[in-house]
């Protein structure tokens, strides 16, 4: 196994190690292509390989050819190997105590590692749930190596960067960097797994527009059962007060505003002939409206098609005649109204004490 170091810290006295990554090459190609060699210039300049270790192969073979017919031609199958490659970063320990009081916290005095530092100068600490790609960012920004830090990146990185911020308590390192990559994720028409994520980022870094942005657009277009599947596929630690907001928020949704409006266009046979059975839209919804959306409602409250008794038995149609005694319209603007009026979740009232999210002037 290869081990490539990455020095944030010429002078560090902590190598942090993350999980073995896997390097793949075609068992007929020659030239082996490192890791490494797709990064920034900065890390390739830091990067250094570990002498004396060796390398550590893997032979794979694709699994769909092992079910492949006899007759069928040797040279078909994919065989290919894989060199694991363990990961490593030099950095320095006062540095990382000073932006998390997690590691502040880890060095006890007469510990196993306080023994090591003391006898070689370097401590090494495991990190092997993390991503280290995340990790990089985040250490150039407490060692102060601005210059090496991306400002676009996109939004599953973005996450990973969030989570160690949330896990090690630090979110005073990317203060300065949120609004930046905020930009660069992209919260805009946010649907599927990125919701869960962009919720994630806006409650740990108090992004105050993007937590009601998107939760008003889950409260007005999923299902109570489509909510609890979204997040069902996901490990990000929301907290359960977000999530019981969310349920709340969604169920106070104008739902029963919604029943008296069809009931009053259901109901009122002398004046107005429907056109579009109500039928559609009954039951009407009850608590806690699981399989119900706001948006669901909308479009099958715009099916309805109201005529006016009296221009349905007019034998000469008139197009100047109020077709429906502007039922439609009042429901028409009922639903815009009501859209409008929809809120997501105010993080001032959850997240309390938070601090401001940090605003760039836009000039």
């Amino acid at each position: 196994m290869t081990s490539d170091t990455l020095i944030i810290d010429t002078d560090g006295d902590l190598v942090l190690l993350f999980d073995p990554e896997e390097c793949s090459s075609s068992q007929t190609d020659d030239i082996w292509t490192d890791a490494d060699s797709s990064e920034g210039d900065s890390q390739i300049i830091d990067a250094e390989t570990s002498k004396g270790e060796s390398k550590s192969l893997i032979n794979l073979t694709d699994i769909s050819q092992i079910n492949s017919s006899a007759d069928e031609p040797s040279e078909s199958k994919d065989t290919s190997w894989v060199e694991l490659k363990q990961v490593r970063m030099l950095v320095s320990s006062k540095h990382m105590s000073v932006a998390s009081p997690v590691f502040k916290n880890m060095p006890q005095a007469g510990s196993q590692e306080s023994i090591e530092l003391k006898k070689t100068g370097k401590v090494e600490l495991s990190l092997r749930d993390d991503d280290s790609k995340a990790w990089n960012i985040l250490l150039n920004i407490i060692h102060g190596r601005f210059r090496s830090v991306p400002l676009d990146i996109n939004l599953p990185m973005f996450t990973q960067i969030v989570l160690l911020c949330d896990k090690y308590q630090m979110h005073e390192v990317a203060y300065a960097f949120t609004p930046a990559w905020k930009m660069s994720a992209g919260h805009d028409s946010v649907s599927g797994e990125d919701i869960p994520r962009w919720i994630f980022i806006a409650w740990t870094f108090n992004m105050t527009d993007v937590l009601e942005e998107i939760t008003k657009g889950l409260a007005l277009n999923y299902t109570g059962n489509g909510i609890q599947k979204l997040f069902s596929m996901t490990s990000l630690p929301i907290p359960q007060i977000v999530m019981d907001e969310l349920e709340n928020s969604r169920e106070h949704a104008p739902y029963s505003d919604i029943r008296i409006t069809v009931r009053n266009v259901r109901f009122a046979p002398n004046a107005v002939k429907i056109k579009t059975p109500t039928q559609e839209i009954y039951p009407l919804p009850t608590k806690p409206y699981k399989e119900w959306s706001f948006s669901i409602l909308e479009k099958k409250i715009k099916c309805i098609k109201p005529t006016s008794l009296c221009a349905a038995m007019s034998l000469i149609p008139d197009v100047h005649c109020d077709q429906d005694h502007g039922i439609s319209n009042i429901m028409t603007s009922w639903i815009r109204h009501t859209t409008e009026e929809v809120t997501g979740l105010q993080l001032a009232s959850l997240k309390k004490n938070a601090s401001p999210e940090i605003q760039w002037p836009i000039r």
